[in-house]
């Protein structure tokens, strides 16, 4: 759970009213008020997430709505008020761009690509969203632009591939779709075509760093990467350096949004942009 101080309240604040339509941002300044006692004692935002999770949210991002009904609403905060996906504006996908979304979860964040006109090679471990992201396409008419895989990144490794024994194991193999196929670096990048790569976006809990390993010159072609990272399961300042060795420009960022050198927190962020050639 993150703490949150006031500055950053506010800014949570700002970034859904200035998204939200009326509904949804009249009910989540209701949220603030009725759940201040939680705020102050937890210093989070989980207590009003929680509630916003119990009714219709609006959203308008580039001037198109997006109706994310199903989706946790801490995603919403964080995909589409704040953008944590795209750390400038110029990473913003457009029509005809191609992205991959690793991780995908329930597709929050292969709508919002495929909403601004990019094609989405959308991967997923777990079967357990596959009905919240078919909605999510359908609903918002973007099916065509959106191609779907069960996936594994890098089978064995990240949280997928924790020994049997280990308390904090975030995610059962059992939960892993039964037609789901292993995938490295290189496979992914054919999978996505041959042409440039506008973004590639990996949140696939620790198996970035295997996906990192080796050889990466699977990634020629692919222009920015956003990576979520994970402490407990790999070396992040290793990561980038790797990546810098393939010509990247990397900024490592702390939870908090502040660029770091190392990564003291539990996650992190990792935004390389390919050197012009």
């Amino acid at each position: 759970m993150m703490t949150i101080a006031l500055g950053q309240l506010l800014n949570e604040t700002w970034a859904v009213m200035g998204a939200a339509d009326r509904s949804t941002a009249l009910r989540f300044l209701a949220q603030l008020v009725l759940k201040a006692p939680n705020l102050l004692s937890d210093r989070s935002l989980r207590a009003v997430d929680q509630a916003m999770d119990r009714g219709a949210i609006r959203i308008r991002v580039k001037g198109r709505w997006y109706d994310l009904r199903g989706v946790p609403f801490a995603l919403v905060r964080e995909l589409y008020c704040r953008h944590i996906y795209f750390p400038t504006l110029d990473w913003w996908p457009g029509p005809g761009d191609t992205v991959i979304d690793l991780g995908c979860n329930r597709g929050s964040f292969s709508l919002l690509c495929a909403g601004l006109g990019a094609d989405v090679l959308a991967v997923e471990a777990l079967d357990w969203f596959d009905t919240t992201f078919a909605s999510l396409m359908e609903r918002h008419g973007v099916v065509d632009r959106v191609r779907f895989l069960h996936g594994v990144v890098v089978p064995g490794s990240g949280a997928l591939g924790l020994p049997p024994d280990r308390a904090d194991r975030e995610v059962p193999k059992e939960a892993i779709a039964a037609d789901a196929v292993a995938l490295d670096g290189p496979t992914i990048r054919a999978l996505a075509g041959p042409g440039p790569v506008a973004l590639l976006k990996a949140d696939v809990e620790g198996s970035e760093y295997a996906l990192f390993t080796g050889d990466l010159s699977w990634l020629d072609g692919v222009r920015r990467i956003t990576l979520e990272v994970h402490r407990d399961h790999g070396d992040a300042v290793a990561l980038c350096r790797r990546l810098r060795q393939h010509d990247y420009d990397v900024r490592l960022i702390d939870k908090r949004g502040q660029l770091t050198e190392d990564l003291r927190d539990d996650v992190g962020f990792v935004y390389a942009t390919a050197k012009a050639k």
